[in-house]
C-alpha cells in the first residue's frame, strides 16, 4: 500500500504483478490496498494483474511488460496485454524427490516412501490459474528431463527474440544439460537463456534437485476441455469484476 500511495503521489501509473493467486492469497491483499488507494487518490491508473504462474515464468512476463511499455503501451494497454500474454508462458520442472513436498503438507509422507523407493520423479507444471498441476510421472532422473524437453519441443513458439529461463536448485549439472539440449533445438542455437537459483522459499517447499525450464509457447487454454473453458470464463468476469 505504501509503494502505491507513493506512485500515486508521484502521479505515475502503475502496474503490480503479483504472486499468483494459484499459489498465494497475496493478490486479495494487493487488490484490497489498490482499492483504498484508488479511493484516496480516483484518478491514479493503478492495476493489480495476477499473471497465472510463478517464479521465472513471472519473470519472463515481466520482462516482456517492460519492453512493451518502452514501446509505447499506455498503462490500462499493458494491463489488457499481460492479462493476454500470461497464457503463453509454459513452466515445467522435476524434483529430484517428494521429501520436500511431503514436508510441506502437499502430498503425504506415505506416497513420498513409495515414490522414493521407486525413483518415480514427477514433472509439473501450473495450470491456467497458476496452481501447480502434476504433469506426469517418470521412472529416473533422465526420462524426467527428456519429458521436460519434449514438452519445450511440442509447445515452443520458436520465437528466438524472447528470453528463456532455466532454473534450479542445487542442480547445475542437469539445468546446463538442460540448456546444452535446447541450444540443439533449430534456432536456438544463440537464443538467451536466463539461468538462475530459485528464492529461499520456493527452495524450502522444492527441495534440492529441482530444475525447471520456462519459455514462451503456445496458448496453453487450448488444451482446456470445454468445462474448464466455461470455468475459465467465469474466474475471467469475477476478475473483471474484481
Amino acid at each position: 500500500m505504501e509503494y502505491f500511495e507513493e506512485a500515486a503521489q508521484e502521479g505515475l501509473p502503475t502496474i503490480y504483478l503479483c504472486l499468483t493467486a494459484g499459489l498465494s492469497s497475496s493478490i486479495h491483499n494487493a487488490r484490497q490496498a489498490a482499492d483504498m488507494v484508488r479511493a484516496k487518490y480516483p484518478d491514479f491508473e493503478l492495476y493489480v494483474v495476477d499473471p497465472r504462474c510463478d517464479s521465472a515464468a513471472c519473470e519472463l512476463l515481466a520482462i516482456e511488460v517492460v519492453r512493451q511499455a518502452t514501446r509505447g503501451l499506455t498503462a490500462r494497454e499493458l494491463y489488457e496485454w499481460a492479462r493476454e500474454a500470461r497464457y503463453f508462458i509454459h513452466g515445467y520442472f522435476t524434483l529430484d524427490g517428494f521429501s520436500a513436498l511431503a514436508a510441506g503438507g502437499r502430498i503425504p509422507p506415505a506416497a513420498a516412501t513409495v515414490g522414493g523407493k521407486l525413483d518415480i520423479k514427477p514433472e509439473l507444471t501450473y495450470d491456467t490459474n497458476g496452481a501447480l498441476a502434476l504433469r506426469g510421472m517418470c521412472r529416473g532422473r533422465k526420462k524426467a528431463l527428456r519429458a521436460i524437453l519434449k514438452d519445450f519441443k511440442e509447445n515452443y513458439s520458436g520465437d528466438t527474440s524472447l528470453p528463456l529461463a532455466i532454473v534450479s536448485t542445487d542442480a547445475e549439472k542437469d539445468a546446463s544439460w538442460l540448456e546444452k539440449e535446447v541450444r540443439k533445438q533449430e534456432g536456438c542455437g544463440s537464443v538467451t537463456i536466463i539461468r538462475s537459483q530459485v528464492s529461499p522459499i520456493l527452495g524450502s517447499h522444492v527441495g534440492p534437485g529441482m530444475v525447471a525450464l520456462v519459455f514462451w509457447g503456445k496458448d496453453r487454454r487450448e488444451k482446456l476441455s470445454f468445462t474448464d473453458k466455461l470455468a475459465r470464463k467465469v474466474r475471467s468476469q469475477n476478475d473483471a469484476m474484481a
